[in-house]
């Protein structure tokens, strides 16, 4: 259930809780191993598949967890979204930040220094 305590509105705000919550030099491999935590978080991995998210953390438990953690606070935390559909129609929200990260650009906007190749 979405805690409606914790939404937030500002775009500019949006990106600096996620600055606050994944910090710069974790970004490259969060978003790297974000196929594996989604799925981790949703089912059981694979052997290869969990083979390989350790071998992106060099097999360190802690680094794991780390990314476990920012990925549940992220999917956990929500704001309200505004999108255009058309000049004269909107659709408004919630959505979570980890959507928000995900959604194929954001991640470049917020961490412009990063690249996410």
């Amino acid at each position: 259930m979405k805690n409606k305590n914790r939404c937030l509105v500002s775009t500019a705000f949006v990106s600096q809780t996620i600055l606050k919550i994944l910090p710069t030099e974790k970004a490259a491999l969060f978003m790297r191993c974000r196929p594996f935590l989604l799925e981790s978080s949703e089912y059981q991995l694979t052997d290869n598949a969990l083979k390989k998210f350790h071998e992106y953390c060099n097999n360190d438990n802690a680094v794991i967890k780390d990314l476990k953690d920012i990925h549940k606070e992220l999917s956990t935390i929500f704001y309200m979204a505004l999108e255009y559909v058309t000049p004269q129609k909107t659709i408004t929200g919630e959505k979570s930040l980890l959507s928000k990260l995900t959604d194929g650009k954001s991640h470049i906007k917020i961490y412009k220094n990063i690249c996410f190749n």
